[in-house]
């Protein structure tokens, strides 16, 4: 085989290479984790300070997975007034799976919510909500195993 044939198989490889790559990049999904990204970014400064507000209680929030439910208890002094608590959980991996609640903690402060609202996998939890006058911030990440 000649240098000319050569040349032109390398040619086809790198075409045939090159296509490949535009197929598999055309099958990707590239969601954003926010669509309303500006506006949040806007009210990055009072997340800051619920977080620091949060920080600042003795007790801390807990989170417990179990394959039944997602238990969320609250320290009391961060819910003394019984506040309507909003929680945004997002899936890492699919959007379509995300969903908000607002929400009241019971009297013991906890909030218990059915493991049949989350498939399995990672998700991020931020808590938002106002007592005696201060904003709280909680986030984390957790996976849920089975749904």
């Amino acid at each position: 085989m000649s240098w000319g044939y050569k040349i032109l198989v390398a040619y086809l490889l790198f075409f045939i290479m090159i296509i490949s790559f535009l197929y598999i990049a055309s099958k990707q999904t590239n969601e954003l984790l926010e669509t309303n990204y500006y506006e949040k970014e806007i009210q990055f400064q009072k997340i800051l300070n619920g977080v620091e507000n949060l920080n600042q209680l003795e007790a801390k929030i807990e989170l417990k997975i179990s394959n039944t439910n997602l238990e969320i208890n609250f320290p009391e002094s961060g819910i003394k007034d019984q506040p309507l608590i909003h929680l945004e959980f997002i899936k890492m991996s699919d959007q379509s799976k995300d969903f908000n609640i607002d929400i009241k903690a019971d009297d013991k402060g906890r909030i218990i919510l059915p493991a049949t609202k989350f498939s399995k996998g990672f998700y991020r939890l931020q808590m938002k909500w106002e007592s005696q006058g201060k904003p709280y911030v909680y986030r984390d990440q957790f996976k849920f195993l089975e749904a």
